[in-house]
C-alpha cells in the first residue's frame, strides 16, 4: 500500500505526529506553556524523600533530636529535658548531626 494512500485515508479529527504551531490554540499560550509547567507538588516530595534517605544517616539519638528540634521547633533546654540532656550537649549533638548531613548531601551520595 502506498503510504500516500494511507495519508489521505485517515479519519478526520485523528491526531497529528506534530504539535500544532506556538500561538495556535488556546489564548494564553498553547499547549507548549501547560506541558512545560513546572509542578511543584513534585519538587516538595523530592525534597521529602532527599530528607528521608539523609536523616536514615543519623543515629537514632541523633534523629530524634533533630525532629524535636526541627519538626516540634522546641528549644534546646526543652529537648535536653525530654532525652535527658543538657543543654549545652543537645547543642552539639544538633550541630554535629547537621554537619553530617551537610556533608552526605554535599557528597551528593544522598540515596
Amino acid at each position: 500500500m502506498c503510504w500516500r494512500r494511507v495519508r489521505h485515508s485517515r479519519p478526520a479529527g485523528s491526531p497529528r505526529s506534530r504539535p500544532p504551531p506556538a500561538g495556535a490554540g488556546d489564548a494564553d499560550g498553547g499547549l507548549e506553556i501547560v506541558l512545560g509547567a513546572e509542578d511543584s507538588n513534585f519538587t516538595v516530595a523530592e525534597d521529602r524523600a532527599t530528607i528521608a534517605s539523609l536523616i536514615r544517616r543519623l543515629t537514632p539519638r541523633e534523629r530524634e533530636i533533630v525532629r524535636l528540634r526541627f519538626e516540634e521547633d522546641l528549644t534546646q533546654a526543652e529537648i535536653g529535658e525530654i532525652v535527658g540532656l543538657s543543654q549545652m550537649h543537645v547543642s552539639r549533638v544538633l550541630r554535629t548531626a547537621v554537619e553530617k548531613l551537610r556533608g552526605v548531601a554535599e557528597a551528593g551520595s544522598v540515596h
